[in-house]
């Protein structure tokens, strides 16, 4: 039996067997098409069929065998060509029944006397395309076939496929992520479909062993599927992995609590869950786009862009607020959602943002340096007064304008973390372009970059996160700004975490009408007196003193129904509380005392909080919320760590 070696190099043979068709009318009266149909080609190896992307064993044998239906043109010769994934023949062989061109091998019988054959020995691993043509005497091809072969004698693992976040939302983005140690010198290529629909494809060297998938608004189950091949496969075969991780996805259309951190507006808001967009209110002509080469990470929360030494996003317009009048910056907060980088990324310095002046001059940085976070502007810088922790952090930078310069202030998840002054022209010049991260970048994992307009409400987050769904309104005053749920009457003067309530002024809290649960408030009295009223119905109203007296006074005539006392102040903080009953109500105070109000509250009533007459009085940090058992509401945020209650 003769061997013929062809180009390159491993040993593979084939065997040619052609079944005569019994009537050849010529191949004229057909269409390429129906020539095509006529005839059917199957690859085997050791007696069994090959599917595309089948791996070719060693030192075994391929045979071809072509098949006609009656009545199709008879076939002279065989073609064969290997061409390799770049698309180059690396091996051919021609069979030949009738007088023969160079190089062809040339048989007694095309359907019986071929014998087997070598391909080249030791091809390189990869991908290959086997395509045999079918031609008639005068070279015309009748029908064409063609399979994916894969060479190579490696193994891919079995992976862990991962889901960031952990829980998956009704209409929100999760990143999906490969989990395996792949053996040295592989670059495995990964396909990913997600309920039957390919989502991404390319190779793990370019981070395509992760893909962002937002799910669905409807609640369902989905199964998320990776499939891993050693190679990328030849275009136009459905070739069969090497290895295979699926995950099911369950989500319901109910996401569970709101979080309170989404709800804040936000003039620029970049998500980076996969895309650079920009969701806040600001009006550009133009996304941001990527510096570098960012590509998504995980962390154990959650996901986001790694950013740093030199890949970054730049925003042809400012991502500050500014006012559409003047187009001169406001009072902003930037906040920076990020999380340590994986591998070995320096630690403790680089620039978050980097705002430049119309004169590509940067007018203001906010960087990292040792650690600490610092705001600078024109040489001068204010810092932190504590580093940024070793874990996915909140950190928010308030910048706000002064007579000669800008107020910074700094918070870490929330807490208050130091500030100072900068001396600057920031909000006295339009600003021009902003980078995020980029070249000397801070080098982490960016979950989200946000900037507000005006100050930080850090305790109201805080609040939100500690309370949840009981929590009705929450302000620490920042910047002076009272916050959701809370309206003033008459003079007030903010401070820089705190208000203060100046004569014939009044501090409402809540909405129209408290809930039929019991509800406490508490905040600081940081100077001054006050009284606490509830409108009671029957024309009375409920009034609740800071030195402790209670009474209830009738609107119409001032007089007096109730004169008591009752301990208002709960470990330094003014607190009380009331629950509606079939009588009336229940007052609470600051300890465990209890005082029945024979009537109920009247419709739409709210606290209300008033200075003593001639006395201003100072409060901040203050939540109203609905607890079972008041003493599990009281705030765990450090009094000593809160910034004065001094103007700005």
């Amino acid at each position: 039996m003769p061997k013929i070696t062809v180009r390159a190099t491993i040993t593979v043979i084939l065997l040619v067997s052609l079944v005569f068709a019994s009537c050849d009318v010529g191949s004229a009266l057909f269409t390429k098409e129906e020539l095509d149909s006529m005839y059917v080609v199957e690859l085997t190896q050791e007696g069994r069929p090959l599917d595309d992307g089948a791996r070719l064993a060693e030192d075994t044998s391929l045979a071809v065998a072509v098949s006609s239906v009656n009545g199709a043109p008879e076939p002279a010769s065989l073609y064969l060509e290997l061409t390799s994934s770049s698309g180059s023949i690396v091996a051919s062989i021609v069979f030949s029944s009738v007088d023969a061109a160079d190089g062809s091998i040339v048989v007694e019988d095309l359907y019986r006397d071929i014998p087997p054959f070598s391909l080249p020995d030791d091809l390189e691993d990869g991908y290959y395309v086997l395509q045999a043509s079918v031609r008639d005497a005068s070279g015309a091809v009748l029908s064409t076939y063609s399979t994916a072969l894969l060479v190579y004698a490696g193994s891919m693992p079995t992976p862990a496929l991962a889901v960031y976040p952990g829980k998956v939302n009704a209409g929100g983005v999760s990143l999906l992520k490969l989990e395996a140690d792949y053996p040295d010198g592989t670059d495995p290529w990964i396909r990913w479909t997600i309920d039957g629909t390919v989502r991404a494809v390319g190779l793990v060297s370019e981070r395509a062993d992760r893909v962002a998938w937002e799910a669905p608004k409807a609640n369902g189950v989905y199964v998320a599927r990776a499939e891993l091949f050693p190679f990328e496969p030849p275009v136009g075969f459905d070739v069969t992995p090497l290895s295979t991780a699926d995950i099911r996805l369950p989500l319901s259309a109910v996401s569970g609590s709101p979080d309170a951190y989404e709800s804040l507006d936000a003039w620029t808001r970049l998500a980076l869950n996969g895309n650079y967009k920009d969701s806040g209110i600001r009006q550009s002509q133009s996304e941001p786009v990527g510096l570098g080469e960012p590509y998504l990470e995980t962390y154990p929360a959650g996901f986001g862009f790694h950013l740093g030494a030199g890949a970054g996003l730049v925003s042809a317009s400012s991502l500050l607020p500014v006012d559409e009048s003047t187009g001169l910056p406001r009072a902003f907060t930037a906040v920076f959602t990020i999380a340590p980088a994986v591998g070995d990324a320096p630690d403790g310095d680089g620039v978050l943002l980097i705002a430049q002046g119309t004169d590509g001059v940067p007018s203001l940085t906010i960087g990292v340096r040792g650690g600490i976070p610092f705001v600078s502007s024109r040489g001068d810088s204010a810092l932190a007064s504590s580093g940024l922790p070793n874990r996915a952090t909140r950190l928010a930078v308030h910048v706000s304008p002064v007579e000669t310069g800008a107020a910074v202030s700094f918070y870490i998840d929330e807490n208050p973390a130091g500030s100072g002054f900068v001396p600057s022209g920031l909000f006295g010049a339009v600003p021009g372009a902003c980078t995020i991260a980029g070249d000397d970048g801070y080098e982490a994992v960016y979950d989200e970059v946000r900037v507000m307009a005006g100050a930080y409400p850090a305790y109201y987050l805080a609040e939100a996160t500690r309370l949840g769904p009981s929590l009705l309104v929450a302000s620490g005053f920042e910047g002076g700004v009272p916050g959701r749920g809370i309206v003033t009457e008459g003079p007030v003067k903010p401070g820089r975490d705190s208000l203060t309530l100046l004569t014939n002024s009044k501090l409402i809290a809540g909405d129209a009408d408290l809930p039929e649960d019991r509800s406490f408030l508490w905040f600081d009295l940081v100077a001054g007196e006050v009284t606490v009223s509830m409108a009671l119905e029957s024309g009375k109203t409920l009034s609740i003193g800071s030195n402790g007296n209670v009474a209830i006074y009738d609107d119409a005539t001032d007089q007096s129904d109730l004169s008591t006392t009752l301990s208002v102040f709960d470990g330094g903080r003014f607190a009380v509380g009331l629950e509606r009953t079939d009588s009336g109500a229940i007052l609470y105070g600051g300890g465990d005392e209890q005082l029945p109000i024979p009537y109920g509250l009247a419709p739409g009533a709210r606290w209300v909080i008033s200075p003593d007459p001639g006395s201003p009085a100072t409060i901040r940090a203050l939540t109203l919320a609905i607890l079972e058992v008041k003493t599990s509401a009281q705030s765990t945020t450090s009094q000593d760590s809160l910034a004065s209650a001094d103007d700005l």
